[in-house]
C-alpha cells in the first residue's frame, strides 16, 4: 500500500514538473498567411544576389510568412519549404479575402461587352493603379467587360504602376477602368479592375462600323432575338428559307468624352430581309444610362424582348424599360416616351458607306 501511495506521488510531481516546464516555454510563433499572386513565384534559398530556387508557387498556394527584409520575404509553403520571394509577389490575406468576394460577385454579372486583352493587363481589386494589384493577364486572354467607371487622374508617381498604366487616359476626365471576368489556364475564373486602353473589343460586324458611321464610341451589345435571313444558307440545297441573323441592341457615347454616364445613346439594328442587310431600327440619345444592362432575350425567333437599365438625371435615378416587338421598339416604363427613328434607311447607307471604306478586318475596338 505504501508503495502504491509513494507511486502516485511521484507521478503527481513528474506532471507538476511537465505542465510548469511547459508554462516556461515561449508561445510558438503565430505566422501571417498570405498568397501566391502570380502564375509561377519562384523561391529562392537566400537573399544573396547568386540564389538556387528550392520551390515554385502557383497563384493562389497558401504561404506562412517568416521573416521580412525590405522587399524580400521568407515564407514557408504548405509542403514545409522555406526560401525566400519578391514581397510583391504576394497577396494578403485580406486581400485574397476581397478578392475572392469580387470573383463572386462578377460570376452573377451580366457580361456587357466581349474583348480580349491586346497587351499584358494588370488586374486591380477596384479602379484606380494605386488598388491592390491581384493578377497581371497575358495577351490575347479572352475577357468579359462586366462594369465600367471612370477615376480621377493619379498624380504623377503616385503609386507603383506598370509603364502601360502610366500612359495618359483617353478621356480627359480621368481613366477609363473595366470590370472583368476571364478564364484563365491552369488557374479558372478571375476577376478584377483593369485599364480600358488594355483591351480590345471583339465586337461581331457590322458593329464597329455602324457605330463609327453614327459617331459613337461602342460601350455594350447584345444580341434581342434572332430572325429568318430569307435566303438559302451557302451550300444549302433543300430549299430552305436560310439561316438566322441576330438583331442587335448597342449602348454607347456620342460628343462627351467626360460624361459621367456609362452610355448616353442606344441603337437597335434590326435585318433587312428585303435589302438582305442591318438597318437602323430605334435611336434613343436622351438617356444617361448606368451598366449593367440587363436583356431578356426572345424565347422564339422573330420573338419580343425587352431590356432595361438604370438612367440618372439632375433629379435622381429611375428605371428604364424598353420592349422590341417585331421591328418596333419603344420605351415602356421610365421617363417620357421613346419614339422609333424616322432616319432609318438614312442610317443604314451611311453605315454602308463608312463600312467600304475600311478594311472589313477591322471590326475589334480598342480604348
Amino acid at each position: 500500500m505504501r508503495k502504491i501511495i509513494f507511486g502516485l506521488i511521484l507521478v503527481a510531481a513528474a506532471v507538476l514538473v511537465v505542465m510548469k516546464w511547459r508554462r516556461a516555454q515561449p508561445p510558438p510563433p503565430v505566422y501571417e498567411t498570405a498568397f501566391a499572386g502570380e502564375d509561377r513565384v519562384g523561391v529562392w534559398d537566400s537573399t544573396a544576389e547568386v540564389r538556387e530556387t528550392v520551390a515554385t508557387l502557383k497563384f493562389g498556394e497558401r504561404v506562412s510568412i517568416i521573416e521580412r527584409d525590405k522587399d524580400l520575404t521568407e515564407i514557408r509553403t504548405s509542403h514545409g519549404a522555406t526560401g525566400w520571394v519578391e514581397e510583391r509577389q504576394l497577396i494578403s490575406k485580406d486581400v485574397w479575402q476581397r478578392a475572392s468576394d469580387l470573383a463572386a460577385k462578377a460570376g452573377a454579372m451580366p457580361a456587357q461587352a466581349f474583348g480580349h486583352t491586346h497587351v499584358p493587363a494588370n488586374l486591380h481589386l477596384d479602379p484606380g493603379r494605386d488598388a491592390p494589384r491581384l493578377l497581371q493577364l497575358n495577351r490575347d486572354v479572352p475577357v468579359q467587360m462586366l462594369a465600367r467607371k471612370v477615376v480621377a487622374q493619379p498624380s504623377s508617381g503616385a503609386g507603383a504602376a506598370s509603364v502601360a498604366e502610366t500612359k495618359p487616359a483617353a478621356n480627359p476626365a480621368g481613366q477609363e477602368w473595366w470590370m472583368i471576368r476571364a478564364e484563365v489556364k491552369e488557374l479558372g475564373p478571375v476577376a478584377g479592375w483593369t485599364l480600358a486602353h488594355f483591351i480590345a473589343l471583339d465586337a461581331p460586324a457590322p458593329l464597329p462600323d455602324y457605330s463609327t458611321a453614327a459617331a459613337m464610341r461602342l460601350i455594350a451589345w447584345f444580341t434581342l432575338n434572332r430572325v429568318p435571313t430569307g435566303v438559302p444558307a451557302a451550300g444549302d440545297d433543300s430549299g430552305g428559307s436560310g439561316g438566322e441573323k441576330p438583331q442587335y441592341l448597342t449602348a454607347g457615347l456620342k460628343d462627351s468624352p467626360g460624361a459621367v454616364c456609362d452610355f448616353n445613346m442606344l441603337r437597335v439594328y434590326t435585318w433587312g430581309e428585303k435589302r438582305q442587310r442591318y438597318e437602323t431600327a430605334f435611336v434613343d440619345s436622351n438617356v444617361c444610362g448606368e451598366l449593367p444592362i440587363r436583356v431578356k432575350p426572345a424565347s422564339a425567333p422573330g420573338g419580343d424582348s425587352e431590356f432595361d437599365f438604370v438612367n440618372v438625371d439632375e433629379t435622381g435615378s429611375e428605371k428604364f424599360v424598353y420592349q422590341m416587338r417585331q421591328t418596333s421598339v419603344r420605351r415602356i416604363e421610365g421617363g417620357a416616351p421613346s419614339r422609333e427613328s424616322s432616319h432609318t434607311h438614312k442610317t443604314t447607307a451611311h453605315a454602308r458607306r463608312a463600312s467600304s471604306r475600311r478594311p472589313a478586318a477591322k471590326h475589334s475596338q480598342s480604348h
